[in-house]
């Protein structure tokens, strides 16, 4: 059976980097968030892309309860997708 998560391919990849060169004309902005619900996906990818991406756990599916992942622990938890996009319009208008 499959698993219900998801993983970006390459292309979805190189297209969000050659986006996110040119956000806005500004260049790469100071931080990247990753959201996902998959903590051996979604947070690991996020911690190993490098210091300006922050990962961002949801708990929507692969990942249910406890306060964080203990062997790949997010920067934020938070209980869904919509908590997420209000946390960084808020740091992105701090």
């Amino acid at each position: 059976m499959a698993s219900p998560c998801r993983v970006p391919t390459i292309m979805q990849r190189a297209c969000s980097k050659k986006m996110m060169e040119n956000v806005d004309g500004k260049g790469v902005p100071d931080a990247i968030y990753a959201i996902g619900d998959n903590p051996a996906a979604d947070v690991r990818g996020a911690n190993n892309a490098g210091s300006r991406w922050k990962s961002v756990l949801v708990r929507t599916g692969c990942f249910m309860e406890g306060e964080n992942d203990p062997v790949d622990p997010a920067d934020i938890v938070l209980y869904d997708f919509p908590a997420a996009v209000d946390l960084i319009i808020k740091a992105k208008k701090e």
